[in-house]
């Protein structure tokens, strides 16, 4: 179901969007594989085909085929190189087709499309040390866009994607594009570790534009680094260390925010679209660590573990709220200068606490 709740000042008014959504989806794929020159080359093909009878595009195979590719040549015993080519659908979230069921627009529905070129080169050292490399580009269209707010949906805030009370075509493009490397030492001894960093952007328009904007999904970098111990009878110890860069947002009107006229009806922020994806959060840094022991028994084994995510209580950045000031009595402040606007401001929102989780596992 879809539905919708608004809180307006001096009372309560419901808006009520209701829809159940029921369709069916068959498949049918196969895949081929072959290995050439002495089993250094192997090709592999295939397809997936969908049809999803929502309406009488989707309902057609020939609109959701999906064929890859992929070859890897071993160039010696150590290095290999893989490349990989692959036409994908997937439909929309239940929150969007909802949406366009409950308004009767069920014919603008589509299954997203992504095409995706890949290739790169990988190192194995025996059973010990993994190094790959990797380099992507995606492009992506008949993709959502909302009709009201007129931007992607790879460009919305949370409220939408919670509530989802929203039209849309599948008229929004995508594209991708970036790097992963990869690092990792298997169990050697008593320890372990693996490292990767990746590297991406991430832009969405309209079909017919000439702007590209970042998505909620341009984070830039990634870095994670793992380690882990084992030692004594079951014990075993590990942390993990991962940094992002900050992710994108759309920031407040403040001007049209602060209209009486809007915010008695609203009672939150209008955000300014012509200005979507163009503000960033900060960066983050997280540390977890996890503890274990390990009891086996004939017939069952008994694991306990500690796990403490952000165990330094780093900052998580989260996009800024703004509201309005209120008096003693909890009402919002009226503008000293201009009467038909309140004051507003905008609050910090980010986070950052400790999660320790303590458990027990069982198995028979």
């Amino acid at each position: 179901d879809s539905w919708g709740y608004r809180q307006l000042l001096g009372g309560t008014a419901v808006s009520t969007l209701q829809d159940t959504l029921q369709f069916s989806t068959a498949a049918a794929f196969t895949s081929m594989s072959r290995t050439w020159l002495d089993d250094r080359l192997t090709t592999s093909i295939g397809f997936r085909a969908e049809s999803h009878d929502l309406n009488a595009t989707t309902r057609l195979m020939s609109e959701q085929f999906s064929p890859r590719a992929s070859v890897s040549y071993q160039i010696s015993p150590s290095w290999t190189a893989n490349s990989n080519w692959t036409i994908s659908h997937q439909l929309p979230p239940a929150t969007l087709l909802l949406a366009n069921g409950a308004h009767d627009r069920m014919d603008a529905i589509r299954a997203g499309r992504v095409q995706h070129l890949g290739g790169g080169v990988e190192y194995q050292n025996g059973q010990t040390y993994r190094v790959s490399m990797e380099v992507y580009h995606k492009n992506y269209d008949q993709a959502a866009f909302l009709l009201n707010d007129q931007i992607p949906f790879a460009q919305a805030i949370g409220s939408y994607v919670a509530v989802g009370d929203q039209i849309w075509d599948a008229t929004a493009e995508g594209r991708a594009r970036g790097m992963e490397l990869f690092l990792q030492q298997k169990l050697k001894g008593n320890y372990w570790w693996m490292a990767s960093y990746n590297l991406g952007w991430s832009d969405v328009r309209e079909a017919g534009s000439d702007t590209w904007r970042p998505s909620v999904w341009d984070s830039r970098h990634h870095i994670s680094a793992t380690w882990g111990k084992v030692w004594g009878k079951g014990w075993q110890a590990g942390v993990k260390w991962r940094y992002s860069s900050g992710t994108t947002y759309t920031p407040f009107d403040s001007a049209t925010s602060s209209l009486r006229s809007n915010w008695d009806v609203l009672q939150r922020g209008v955000f300014d679209y012509s200005q979507a994806g163009m503000a960033r959060l900060g960066n983050v840094v997280l540390m977890d660590a996890r503890i274990d022991k390990t009891y086996i028994r004939k017939g069952y084994t008994i694991q306990w573990f500690l796990d403490i995510q952000n165990i330094t209580s780093s900052t998580y950045p989260l996009m800024p709220y703004l509201t309005v000031e209120r008096d003693a009595d909890g009402q919002p402040v009226v503008h000293p200068d201009d009467p038909t606007r309140y004051v507003v401001k905008t609050i910090e929102s980010d986070t950052g606490r400790s999660l320790p989780t303590i458990g027990v596992i069982i198995e028979f």
